[in-house]
């Protein structure tokens, strides 16, 4: 178990890049499994990621319909 307080923005949003990538995973869902797995809370993601994360959860959120999004061109 990982403790948030040792944990920069930086080895967090690089443990979601490699987890997404190696696991075929979405931001969203490898974001909830390594919290899930290291026993960190949800609610302290936000200061934990880094913007470049942070713009692809949102592109990630359009996408899905999660959220409504920006302009967008239909392709």
């Amino acid at each position: 178990m990982m403790s948030e307080q040792f944990l920069t923005s930086k080895k967090f949003s690089m443990m979601i890049e490699k987890y997404a990538r190696k696991n075929h995973l979405t931001y969203i869902d490898a974001i909830c499994e390594i919290c899930d797995q290291q026993g960190i809370d949800e609610k302290s993601v936000p200061k934990l990621i880094l913007p470049s994360i942070k713009d692809k959860l949102y592109a990630e959120a359009v996408s899905f319909n999660y959220i409504k999004g920006g302009n967008t061109l239909p392709i």
